[in-house]
């Protein structure tokens, strides 16, 4: 009777080791296709939310060429750390009544009483916001969105100096800071992050803030459509 030779099976054996590299590079390679982009940016002067929403109208308008689809969300959701020291540092030394809370139920409409902490009303614009993440990669996704960016622009205004020729003239400046982030939906994680600056004088301060805004704008769209560009590269060499 003739002997079978123990020949290794090498297809078995390199089987699990080929498919986990194809899907390390898999993962590894950037998102190809093109992009569809949600911006989410909390534009504020202050504290207080500009209701143009210069920031994403005009990085927008810029970005269209480039990309699918570009989606402008101006109700931003937001999130803040700092309600409870806030409400520490308004009910210091002062009397705080706890009670329990009722609720009537009338022709199916619940009616509760409102809530009073000593004697001072809550101000939200003191709370320090930022965009809640979670939150916009879940619009993002559910809008069909494969990119988001995400952050903030807010606007600090400095006294005019009264002695200075602009401060004779009224003029006062506004300093615009971005802090934004590019974001993949799938993914979850940044891909692309910058910080700009821009000051511009106005004898009204939101005119100022606005049109430095406007200009962050273009800034921020000059960089994202070269990232883009980079990101495309090796995908229009590999289908060549």
């Amino acid at each position: 009777m003739e002997r079978r030779r123990n020949v290794p099976r090498l297809g078995i054996w390199l089987f699990p080791w080929v498919s986990a590299f194809l899907a390390m590079i898999a993962f590894s390679a950037p998102l190809a296709g093109p992009v569809r982009l949600g911006i989410y940016v909390f534009d504020n002067l202050e504290g207080r939310h500009t209701q143009s929403s210069t920031f994403g109208t005009r990085l927008g308008a810029e970005l269209l060429p480039v990309c699918e689809k570009v989606k402008v969300e101006d109700s931003v959701p937001l999130e803040s750390n700092e309600t409870v020291r806030i409400l520490d540092e308004m009910t210091k030394e002062r009397k705080v009544v706890l009670a329990t809370l009722h609720a009537v139920s009338r022709n199916g409409e619940l009616e509760y009483p409102a809530i009073v902490f000593a004697d001072d009303a809550i101000k939200f614009t003191d709370l320090t916001w930022k965009v809640d993440e979670k939150k916009v990669l879940g619009a993002a996704e559910a809008a069909g969105l494969n990119h988001c960016l995400m952050g903030t622009c807010e606007g600090m205004a400095t006294e005019p100096n009264l002695d200075s020729a602009a401060g004779r003239r009224g003029l006062i400046a506004v300093t615009a800071v971005a802090n934004v982030r590019l974001l993949s939906v799938p993914a979850g994680e940044a891909e692309w992050m910058n910080t700009y600056r821009q000051v511009v004088s106005h004898a009204d301060p939101r005119l100022a803030f606005d049109q430095a805004v406007e200009m962050v704008s273009v800034q921020v769209a000059e960089d994202l459509r070269e990232f883009f560009a980079e990101v495309e590269a090796p995908n229009r060499k590999e289908k060549e």
